[in-house]
């Protein structure tokens, strides 16, 4: 069975599962503090400022996607070098990769400070003495990026190793801290400018953090006289189009909150980017269980049937949960806008936010796809696909976003998800053996049907209409991963 076993199949699943629990119990407690923080930062420092600041998060965010891609190659290439115990070439990819990333950043944050000023300045909608706070916040925030990239490649090291007990720590802390400080500062001062500084302060003691713990957990002293910088040629092929791809889908994932900065006024900026940024920290779960993953996929990618078998199974059954989970939050988010935020934000935001919730299933099962094509090795087509999409994508978001406002900036928001998910599961099909084919559009199909309750709900149905969808679609989807999980234990022995 190329290498497995059932025992060692189990040792990883068990494994797996415990890491899986530890990354996600690090993402609780920063969205415990987003929920509490959020709306007295609100209550603070008032609409306007508090559109700026939901600006800077956003930025924040970006800070995150801004590794080019090369953490997750780093993961992928010194997992295989930890696992042959070839420390120096462990230690190749990671200053390749730390010299790279720490380069661009520099690059970038010189380019910015250049064009900061013109940015701030063709701001629609804002007053003078707005655009001066946005200029400053933004100079604040690039002072923050370099810090990105470094952390990036150092917590590759850890998850090469797959340390996410010590990962799950920091991140908490930091993204407790991320909250925790502008809303300690939103008592003490009202400028926004202020709280900024405090969120991005976390990105520089996270680079620290993870510095002392990458030291901490190599095995052996660093062989600094042996690393070469000359990257294998494998890592440079699937490197640059994993640079491509998370530079163009970079652009694309943040690209509607610059388009809402001309279409929009500031303050209402919010409404828009608060559901988004809340449901988008969500993502954090499933992001957090791909991490864990795919140190381990990337290692026994090499079995492609039992791959398959588990994959296409495990994702119909994560999705199957996701689209419960969606729904009851659907149902939900009337009253719990109004609750958190008061009446004018319910108002505004509920049909923004469940239009939303439905991107987010393919969003998550958008996120699964990419770790099972790159650990196989794919990053080209993916990185094609997003080249081809985002001109599309730009153009529908402004055409929508003027005739139907923010609820169209939604809608396409929401559809281009869909669309790579469809075209993911196309890659996956042909990555795939041939025996394979109809399982895996079977199981592609049954997951996204997890969608249709939630749109129900989006588009005015009725909660017991969606409920009765949602029962079929779960009993479908959790009947077929069975019976395909069934078949893949019958041929792990």
């Amino acid at each position: 069975m190329s290498g497995w076993s059932r025992e060692r199949a189990l040792f990883h699943l068990r494994r797996l599962s415990v890491n899986t629990v530890l990354q996600i119990g690090g993402q609780v407690m920063p969205l415990v503090t987003a929920a509490v923080a959020i709306p007295v930062i609100y209550g603070n420092i008032g609409h306007a400022d508090f559109g700026i600041f939901t600006l800077g998060l956003s930025i924040l965010g970006l800070f995150s996607v801004l590794d080019l891609g090369l953490g997750r190659a780093c993961v992928r290439f010194m997992a295989r070098a930890f696992a042959e115990n070839n420390l120096v070439g462990a230690a190749s990819v990671a200053v390749h990769s730390a010299v790279l990333l720490l380069g661009f950043s520099l690059v970038i944050c010189t380019a910015s400070l250049a064009f900061v000023p013109v940015v701030a300045s063709h701001l629609s909608q804002l007053v003078p003495g707005q655009q001066q706070i946005v200029r400053q916040s933004l100079y604040i925030l690039i002072a923050a990026l370099p810090f990105a990239g470094l952390t990036a490649v150092l917590r590759s090291v850890l998850e090469a190793r797959e340390k996410f007990l010590v990962i799950s720590a920091i991140q908490t802390a930091v993204g407790i801290f991320t909250y925790a400080a502008p809303l300690v500062l939103s008592f003490v001062t009202k400028d926004v400018r202020v709280l900024i500084a405090g969120a991005a302060a976390g990105r520089i003691l996270a680079t620290v953090a993870f510095m002392a713990q990458a030291r901490r957990t190599w095995r052996g002293s660093f062989p600094w006289r042996s690393v070469d910088l000359r990257a294998e040629r494998e890592f440079q092929q699937f490197s640059f189009w994993l640079v491509v791809s998370n530079v163009v889908g970079a652009g694309v994932l943040y690209g509607d909150r610059a388009l809402l900065m001309r279409l929009f006024r500031l303050e209402d900026i919010a409404f828009y980017n608060v559901p988004l940024e809340m449901l988008g920290r969500t993502m954090l779960i499933v992001n957090s269980a791909a991490t864990v993953a795919f140190p381990m996929l990337s290692r026994f990618a090499g079995d492609r049937v039992l791959f398959e078998r588990v994959y296409v199974a495990v994702t119909t059954l994560l999705a199957a949960a996701i689209g419960v989970a969606l729904l009851g939050v659907s149902l939900l988010a009337p009253a719990g806008l109004e609750v958190w935020l008061g009446d004018e934000f319910r108002s505004h935001s509920e049909g923004i936010a469940r239009i939303l919730l439905v991107g987010l299933l393919f969003q998550a099962l958008t996120a699964m796809a990419l770790l099972s094509l790159n650990a196989r090795g794919l990053s080209r087509p993916i990185a094609l696909l997003q080249l081809v999409e985002t001109p599309v994508y730009f153009g529908a978001l402004y055409w929508c976003g003027l005739r139907l406002g923010m609820t169209g900036v939604a809608l396409v928001w929401s559809g281009r998800v869909f669309v790579e998910y469809v075209c993911l599961a196309g890659f996956q099909v042909s990555a795939g053996t041939r025996e394979a084919v109809r399982r895996q559009v079977a199981g592609a199909a049954l997951a996204a049907s997890n969608a249709i309750p939630a749109a129900a709900v989006a588009f005015r149905d009725g909660a017991v209409v969606a409920l009765t969808m949602s029962a079929v679609c779960i009993l479908a989807s959790v009947t077929w991963a069975l019976s395909e999980l069934r078949a893949a234990r019958a041929y792990g022995r």
